[in-house]
């Protein structure tokens, strides 16, 4: 860790609030101060407040930070319909390795991959915001127990296109979108060229990959059906929408897959599942995966 130019360490906080006893926890990397955290007035406005906060202090340090939402299904905190809403974020953890993020959803609460196609969907063919962008992360407190329902590092992080091991190259990878989320299958390239998204994958002998190229299309119904209670009222959890939101476009089992643009895409994302099973998994029976940002054709 002491080697120059192998290894940073770059000073961060995680900004843990909440409203409504839901919780609403948001990182802030590269701070040179402590940031208290602010009410507001709901969700959407809590979220937003202390991203503005890292925002303001971003200007008056002349430093580059950024601020992204962690965990959303941690409480149930945050829903799809407050995520999209939120013009300053920019970035949300889409995988997290603390055992008790609810990663994976329920039958009542839509997973965190599901919660970012809904926001992506509506942000970019509704309310003309710009792309949320997924992280993985490992939210690790434990370091010398390790297994299924403990909460160790090795489980998600990013993997950043940059010249220099800096915070600053690093940051400004990140937002560029130059960067994947993993829990463990690796890249040696990820590239748009003309009207396709290539990518090559760093096999593994013995290792199968999938590739699901994962888009909504103009034209698509962004209408939410409220999700209602055996009394007929409303639950406050992320509404039901169109399976034609985030729907599978294009699937490959090669090592290096391709996506041709049609035009018709609002964006277009691609998920890389491995037969690897996870060396210590966030969940039980977990395999290696890989996550790209969206791209917009």
């Amino acid at each position: 860790m002491e080697e120059s130019g192998k290894f940073l360490l770059i000073p961060a906080e995680e900004i843990s609030h909440s409203y409504a006893k839901r919780p609403i926890h948001m990182n802030g990397i590269n701070l040179r101060d402590t940031i208290k955290p602010l009410d507001g007035k709901d969700a959407v406005e809590t979220i937003a407040i202390n991203l503005r906060q890292i925002g303001e202090q971003r200007r008056k340090a002349a430093r580059m930070m950024i601020g992204f939402l962690n965990h959303p299904n941690f409480g149930w905190g945050v829903r799809a319909e407050e995520m999209l809403l939120v013009e300053e974020l920019r970035f949300f953890e889409v995988f997290n390795g603390h055992p008790s993020v609810r990663n994976y959803g329920d039958d009542l609460h839509a997973s965190c991959e599901r919660v970012w196609d809904i926001a992506l969907a509506l942000r970019l063919g509704k309310h003309g915001l710009p792309i949320v962008y997924g992280m993985a992360t490992d939210d690790a407190h434990g370091y010398h127990a390790y297994g299924v329902g403990k909460v160790n590092p090795g489980r998600g992080w990013v993997m950043i296109k940059s010249p220099h091991l800096t915070a600053e190259g690093l940051i400004h990878g990140l937002e560029m979108g130059e960067f994947y989320a993993t829990s463990g299958v690796l890249f040696d390239e990820i590239k748009r060229e003309g009207d396709e998204l290539r990518l090559t994958i760093r096999t593994e002998a013995g290792v199968e990959y999938k590739t699901q190229f994962i888009a909504t299309l103009k034209g698509t119904s962004l209408d939410a059906k409220p999700k209602l209670d055996k009394d007929g009222r409303e639950l406050p959890v992320t509404a039901d929408y169109s399976a034609d939101i985030g729907k599978v476009v294009a699937e490959s089992t090669s090592s290096t897959p391709r996506y041709k643009f049609t035009g018709k895409e609002l964006y277009v994302r691609a998920k890389v599942t491995s037969t690897k099973p996870h060396p210590n998994p966030y969940a039980k029976g977990d395999v290696e995966s890989a996550w790209t940002q969206p791209v917009v054709p």
